[in-house]
């Protein structure tokens, strides 16, 4: 979290805050808040000097954290601001993010659930820019288990997943609920099927038929 970059890559990225509106400094700062942009008054620290309690640390690279420290560490409920304009909001655990969080990333799209080790895991919510969204279980970073997929054009989908992808037989519906589809493995929309055929595929998956 603390590796320092090369000099282009500073002023890559302080370019970068300038066009967002965030602070710019020549090093990394640790303080207390910002004001009007700036750096102001000191983070708190513990007896050995190490970043701990509440403070803000700006890096000379675009990034920053704001929230609550432990041993010089992220630790507790805190906010990282990435120079690129993406944000993860949530918990922290020895630096990495653990337990509830939400990632806003710069274009659009929205993660929002459950975290092991800095990477998706648990249930979570993935919603994309377009208005799609993906709910279910993740394991180390990639859906996995049990997902239903909401279509931008009010279609859903339930299916297991393995590694990312669908896996397996699952069931689609269309916007309006009145007509279903077989889902083959890889996510493929195949024949049509009789809704109750489609309740008796998401009984399998062991997900509960879309409501309207």
């Amino acid at each position: 979290m603390e590796a320092k970059k090369s000099g282009a890559g500073h002023r890559k990225y302080k370019l970068c805050r300038r066009i967002l509106g965030n602070a710019v400094v020549e090093e990394d700062t640790y303080c207390r808040e910002l004001k009007d942009g700036k750096p102001h008054g000191d983070g708190e620290i513990n007896d050995a000097g190490e970043r701990e309690g509440v403070g803000v640390l700006v890096f000379a690279d675009g990034d920053m954290y704001e929230g609550q420290w432990r041993a010089g560490k992220p630790e507790g409920v805190g906010t990282f601001h990435y120079a690129t304009g993406s944000k993860y909001v949530g918990q922290w655990v020895a630096g990495v993010q653990q337990g509830q969080g939400t990632y806003h990333f710069a274009v659009g799209d929205r993660y929002e659930g459950e975290y092991v080790a800095g990477l998706y895991e648990g249930q979570g919510t993935y919603h994309y820019a377009t208005g799609s969204k993906y709910e279910g279980e993740y394991v180390a970073g990639l859906s996995e288990g049990q997902g239903t997929f909401h279509f931008a054009n009010g279609e859903v989908a339930v299916s297991c997943f393995k590694g990312g992808a669908p896996v397996g037989e699952g069931a689609m519906w269309s916007a309006e609920r009145a007509t279903a589809w077989r889902v083959a493995s890889g996510g493929v929309k195949g024949e049509s099927i009789s809704l109750e055929e489609a309740a008796r595929i998401a009984e399998r998956v062991g997900l509960p038929v879309p409501g309207a």
